[in-house]
């Protein structure tokens, strides 16, 4: 399955935001990322707005976009860039379902395992008594 963005409110989205925070904590607190998507994946970064990049003038912006490219295609948690709330990332987006067995099977199961644990104890304790 191949992760598209999407946001309850505002359907699918070609590109996300994320806070700086969440990149280097403290250093890019209050600097906002803007990240595009194709193919599954994040495709490039630009800043938000020109305050952000003017910020960035002092980094390497080119391992800061990496890191922040590398943070999205790995995160749980993107953030919307029209109504600013939460969507899920990649790693929520592409989860893969596992279906679970009834609870009726497992508990037969576990009755099963108890059942031949019994037994092999009781055979022990036949074996020390003769």
């Amino acid at each position: 399955m191949i992760y598209v963005p999407k946001c309850d409110t505002c359907g699918e989205l070609t590109h996300v935001l994320v806070d700086g925070y969440t990149i280097r904590d403290r250093v890019f607190e209050g600097v906002w990322f803007m990240v595009y998507f194709g193919n599954g994946k994040a495709t490039h970064v630009t800043p938000l707005t020109k305050e952000d990049a003017e910020y960035l003038d002092d980094f390497n912006t080119k391992k800061i976009y990496k890191e922040v490219m590398e943070f999205a295609n790995n995160s749980d948690i993107l953030i919307c860039p029209t109504c600013r709330e939460d969507i899920d990332g990649p790693i929520i987006g592409t989860a893969t379902i596992v279906k679970l067995a009834p609870a009726t099977d497992i508990t037969a199961m576990i009755q099963k395992g108890i059942d031949n644990s019994r037994s092999f104890h009781d055979h022990i304790k036949k074996m020390k008594d003769k």
